[in-house]
């Protein structure tokens, strides 16, 4: 059974315990725009000092928020705020240190031995193309082998890139 937020009669009019218990605490009526947050998430806990007044766009943030709004810049430290559509992503505070983390990046995959992807040329392409008609091979294993991205690969093999003439 869900936990529901204890009720109690006042002055024959129902209303919520913890509402009325922070109108008493604070000494005047809550406005509509206000809520009562409890901050152990415990609906039954009414004691004051588990209570947080907030407004119901904030204690939505707080219950729904998967990313957060600020962030710490993986590359220089920094806090900032990313874009809402780009919170799950966004891991640096600018493009300066987007460029030095890939750069980085990249020069550690080269120092591990892992492919960095390259550019497709004509000689690569027509490799590419033999070695996916002989099978067994997919695409992203292509990708891998030859460093080149397994989707530019897929293009080629296609015909709708690197078409030799």
């Amino acid at each position: 059974m869900p936990q529901r937020y204890r009720k109690i009669k006042v002055n024959g009019k129902t209303r919520q315990l913890s509402r009325h218990l922070m109108e008493q605490h604070l000494g005047r009526a809550l406005l509509p725009t206000e809520l009562v947050h409890h901050k152990n998430h415990n609906k039954l806990d009414d004691r004051v000092a588990n209570y947080e007044l907030t407004t119901h766009k904030a204690h939505s943030a707080h219950h729904n928020q998967k990313h957060p709004e600020r962030k710490t810049c993986a590359e220089c430290g920094k806090p900032f705020t990313p874009h809402p559509t780009k919170r799950a992503t966004k891991v640096t505070c600018s493009t300066e240190c987007h460029r030095r983390r890939r750069s980085a990046a990249t020069k550690a995959q080269m120092a591990a031995g892992r492919p960095v992807f390259a550019k497709l040329t004509d000689e690569l392409a027509k490799a590419i193309r033999k070695r996916y008609a002989e099978g067994g091979v997919s695409l992203r294993s292509l990708g891998a082998i030859y460093g080149v991205h397994h989707s530019q690969i897929g293009a080629s093999v296609r015909g709708e890139a690197w078409v030799s003439r």
